[in-house]
């Protein structure tokens, strides 16, 4: 799933950094400061080659490179979303689950956490839930400058499953063409492919790739999509996220 696997991306290695203050996080930072520099060089290195293996799809093998990470200091948030991620590429949604429920418990503000267990339940078409949980990060994000859109993009996919149809219009006009988003473009397409016009939603996911060029970025944005039956995914066929 892109979206977890640009958390991935984004990471902080040590996963300290994503959460207020609390008691159990500093003694978890004293902790692991307390290690000798090549014991935590170690578990950064761990750490960087299980990204490396997920970018090259080996999940078994990044999932070997994590285990060692977690040999050495178990405390790290991070070693939750790694194995969650694979899990999730491998489609045992309810282990990655668990590992985003780990991760959560020791850091309960992690963000990336909420924002990995969203993505479970919006790949299992679990809509209320995902919902609740895209609209709890959101709440949370609200002080934050960052593009939100992506998130408020699948939220808004999740009121369109749930017959939220006023909120859905409201929220679809919260960006225009003229933002820096793909979000109306990606919004204009789903509203086409609800209602069966392919046509409708090919022009309007072409125009999204002449305005935004990064591949990568629209891969992203096309997992919900994918993740709803609408597309199919060209790197993998139809229904690698369906829930099952």
């Amino acid at each position: 799933m892109k979206s977890i696997l640009l958390i991935i991306a984004l990471l902080a290695t040590t996963a300290f950094t994503h959460a207020k203050p609390k008691d159990s996080l500093e003694a978890a930072r004293k902790e692991f400061e307390a290690l000798d520099s090549k014991q935590r060089e170690e578990h950064i290195n761990f750490f960087v080659k299980a990204r490396g293996k997920i970018q090259e799809k080996k999940y078994l093998e990044a999932l070997e490179e994590i285990s060692q990470a977690e040999k050495i200091f178990s405390k790290n948030e991070a070693i939750h979303t790694i194995r969650g991620t694979c899990f999730t590429e491998m489609g045992m949604y309810d282990r990655a689950m668990g590992e985003f429920d780990a991760g959560l418990a020791l850091n309960p503000d992690s963000l990336t956490q909420i924002h990995n267990r969203g993505e479970i339940l919006f790949a299992t078409h679990q809509w209320k839930e995902a919902h609740d949980s895209f609209s709890n990060l959101l709440e949370r994000m609200k002080e934050a400058k960052s593009d939100n859109s992506y998130i408020e993009f699948k939220l808004l996919l999740c009121k369109m499953k749930l017959g939220k149809n006023d909120e859905v219009k409201a929220l679809s006009e919260k960006y225009t063409y003229m933002d820096d988003t793909p979000f109306y473009y990606y919004t204009q397409a789903a509203f086409a492919y609800e209602k069966g016009d392919e046509t409708d939603a090919a022009g309007y996911l072409m125009m999204a790739t002449r305005v935004f060029p990064n591949a990568n970025l629209l891969e992203i944005w096309n997992d919900p999509l994918i993740i709803l039956g609408y597309m199919k995914n060209l790197a993998r066929g139809k229904g690698d996220f369906d829930g099952k």
